[in-house]
């Protein structure tokens, strides 16, 4: 989870402040972002993505757990339970 918090702070980072960049090492002159709009908006953006895909990843196990399950007690139903 820290790796993607990583990856995805940083990717929102550059998406956000690369204009800026290249403005600023063209002209060193130009003002200063504000530390919430440099670094506290692309963070945030980052932590509720990383908690967006975590619950859609938990939701994904949660559904295949409850495909195999009634899988299983189909098969039992159909196959195994017949044969008794």
């Amino acid at each position: 989870m820290a790796l993607s918090l990583i990856l995805y702070c940083l990717i929102f980072f550059l998406i956000i402040n690369w204009s800026y960049i290249q403005k600023k090492r063209q002209d060193p002159d130009c003002p200063d972002r504000p530390l919430d709009q440099l670094v506290l908006f692309p963070v945030a953006l980052g932590v509720a993505f990383t908690l967006i895909a975590r619950i859609f990843r938990g939701i994904f196990l949660y559904q295949t757990v409850l495909f195999l399950l009634t899988a299983a007690l189909l098969y039992w139903v159909f196959f195994l339970a017949k044969k008794k």
